[in-house]
């Protein structure tokens, strides 16, 4: 089977979508939760002040001194992620912000594995976080938000004069339909065509 660009835009929209629904329930879950703002983010914020790098600890200080503003900025951070790459909308600015949300919660975990380890070890304690910050970076630098998202109707109405069609950089978005196209109008030559005869 041929690479098709289609495809595999409809693929990272799917991948998009997936990865908002779980920021949304991540965001909602904090939000909602009574116990997270009473208790769960100062456990959290106790786990991290032995886990994180000693660099990290000003902003762990910062933290500490506020934990409901922060709880609930977690939260709202959370769910605007988890909106923006669901609706496709804002998808680029979503990801950046996402990405240095990613490298916080590294930060954070930094030692998760325990001191001295081996590099393994501790790669494989973050890859949950380097995975997501990877798909979030193949986000921002695919336009996913384009694909089954509302990024493509704020660019074509962006741009006013003309459509998304007429636009070069949009073009692997109709690939399929212009190759359909041609096909159509080979076959149309083909049927016009006189028939040699013997």
């Amino acid at each position: 089977m041929s690479y098709n660009n289609q495809r595999f835009r409809h693929v990272m929209a799917g991948v998009r979508i997936a990865i908002g629904f779980a920021f949304c329930i991540y965001g909602a879950t904090k939000l909602f939760d009574p116990m997270f703002f009473e208790s769960g983010f100062q456990m959290a914020l106790g786990r991290a002040s032995a886990t994180a790098a000693d660099w990290y600890y000003p902003v762990i200080h910062s933290l500490w001194m506020h934990p409901g503003v922060y709880a609930v900025a977690v939260g709202m951070l959370e769910s605007f992620l988890g909106l923006a790459l669901l609706l496709g909308l804002a998808t680029r600015p979503a990801c950046l912000i996402g990405m240095v949300y990613m490298l916080n919660k590294i930060a954070l975990t930094w030692h998760v594995a325990g001191q001295g380890n081996i590099a393994w070890q501790i790669l494989d304690a973050h890859m949950e976080h380097i995975a997501i910050f990877g798909l979030l970076l193949l986000f921002l630098v695919g336009h996913a938000g384009e694909t089954w998202g509302l990024g493509a109707l704020y660019h074509s109405s962006a741009a006013g004069r003309t459509s998304l069609r007429e636009r070069p950089e949009y073009k692997y978005l109709f690939e399929d339909e212009q190759a359909d196209r041609k096909e159509d109008e080979q076959k149309k030559e083909e049927r016009k065509a006189p028939v040699s005869k013997n």
